[in-house]
């Protein structure tokens, strides 16, 4: 996902990335890309790769067809737009990737939001739910509000 059509950045993280860089802000990880690789494979211990093998041509075909899908776009679009169900009631699975690093991040989040001004890039399923970051905030006293951008 990029900003502009003109954008040559091939992840958002990568953008954020530079952004702080031009603006001489620190940038702290909350986990390294070996224990994020090494939960990846813990999650998928046994992938259904003929599954997978499909949702991979689904993925392809969808890159190369004239027409395509645009629902991804308009997830975006809400997204930008605070209009998005974050579905706080509900549990979350026991998955290795959600859950478990919200548990392992929420180690440190709390700490640096105290200390400092912290902006905190993170992927949206992992604001989702009771285990999402979002409400383990709510529960240790954050107050949490949407910031227009």
């Amino acid at each position: 996902m990029t900003i502009k059509p003109t954008d040559e950045f091939d992840h958002f993280d990568k953008y954020l990335q530079y952004l702080a860089e031009e603006n001489k802000i620190k940038i702290l990880g909350l986990e390294t890309d070996k224990i994020q690789l090494s939960l990846i494979e813990k999650e998928n211990k046994n992938p259904n790769w003929k599954k997978e093998r499909k949702n991979i041509h689904a993925l392809i075909k969808q890159m190369l067809t004239d027409k395509p899908n645009m629902n991804g776009c308009r997830f975006v679009n809400q997204y930008r737009k605070f209009d998005i169900e974050y579905e706080f009631e509900k549990e979350c699975k026991t998955d290795v990737l959600i859950l478990q690093r919200n548990n392992e991040w929420m180690k440190t989040i709390p700490n640096l939001l105290r200390k400092q001004n912290t902006f905190i890039a993170v992927g949206y399923f992992h604001l989702m739910k009771k285990c999402g970051i979002l409400e383990q905030l709510k529960n240790k006293g954050f107050t949490i509000e949407p910031v227009e951008l």
